[in-house]
Parts: structure tokens; C-alpha cells; sequence
């Protein structure tokens, strides 16, 4: 499923309250952000937060019916994409092991 940059922009702005500016740009981060191992296509927006001048933006599948956009504000120690989908895996998983816990 495909979201319009309205819709990443709409994401950021529920998630961070902050107003966002253009689309930087898009990058593909090879690192496995699924099951089937696709890149995940990061979209980094200039926001304007009292944290941060950057926001990293994608969509995750949940299931069939339920996508999730992870919106990253680019603030220590999150500095690029790769960095911005590597500390919400890391997240994924402290969560996962405090569930089997």
C-alpha cells in the first residue's frame, strides 16, 4: 500500500505536532525492514521542532488491513535514515522480549 507525501506529512504532524516542510528527499535502506527482506523507502522531511530540523518517515505492514508509518524525528542518536529505522527495530525488539517476560 502506497501513501501520498500528504499522508507521511499528516503521520509526522499526529505523531510530533510540528510543522512540516518539504520532502527532502527518499532512500532506500537496504537493511531487512520486513519479513520478505525489502528496502524500506525512508521519505526525510525539514520539519520545524524545537528538537530537530528532520524527520524520517515510512510505512510498515502490519497485516493485510493495518500499515503503520514510523516518523523519527533526526535527533541523537538518530542521524539518517539508517539510523532512524535501526532504532526502531531496536525498539521492536526490547518490546518483544519485555511481552515474553
Amino acid at each position: 500500500m502506497a501513501l501520498t507525501i500528504e499522508e507521511f506529512r499528516l503521520a509526522i504532524h499526529q505523531t510530533h505536532g510540528c510543522d512540516i516542510g518539504e520532502l527532502i528527499e527518499v532512500v532506500p535502506v537496504a537493511a531487512a525492514s520486513s519479513d520478505d527482506g525489502a528496502p524500506a523507502s525512508v521519505h526525510v522531511f525539514a520539519v520545524r521542532h524545537r528538537k530537530a530540523s528532520r524527520c524520517y518517515a515510512w510505512p510498515e505492514a502490519v497485516d493485510a488491513a493495518c500499515l503503520v508509518v514510523h516518523c523519527i524525528l533526526a535527533a541523537a542518536p538518530v542521524d539518517s535514515p539508517e539510523a532512524a529505522l535501526a532504532f526502531v527495530r531496536r525498539k521492536d525488539a526490547r518490546n518483544a522480549r519485555a511481552r515474553q517476560s
